[in-house]
């Protein structure tokens, strides 16, 4: 079986090296063929508080360390907590 160590950790901020994509990481999986991949949520944009912002996910390989522990994962623990993302295609009115 393939087993590989994350590199990074859940709220740690990191960069796309191809699109300058940056945000925290809010989850990450880990592939049968072994690839280790990573949500980046970004920070919410000045003046537009009620934009949740929108997450994608990237391979591990691509992404460069920007700050680690940008966000301590103990913070945002708390029960009946749900994922941060929706179905692909699915509609977000907030």
């Amino acid at each position: 079986m393939i087993q590989k160590q994350f590199e990074f950790a859940p709220g740690d901020k990191v960069q796309d090296k191809v699109t300058k994509f940056a945000g925290t990481i809010a989850g990450s999986a880990y592939y049968l063929t072994g690839c280790n991949q990573y949500l980046l949520l970004p920070e919410c944009e000045e003046g537009k508080t009620h934009k949740k912002p929108v997450g994608h996910w990237f391979e591990e390989d691509r992404l460069e360390l920007v700050q680690a522990e940008v966000i301590k994962p103990e913070k945002v623990t708390g029960k009946n907590l749900g994922p941060d993302m929706v179905a692909s295609g699915g509609r977000r009115d907030y």
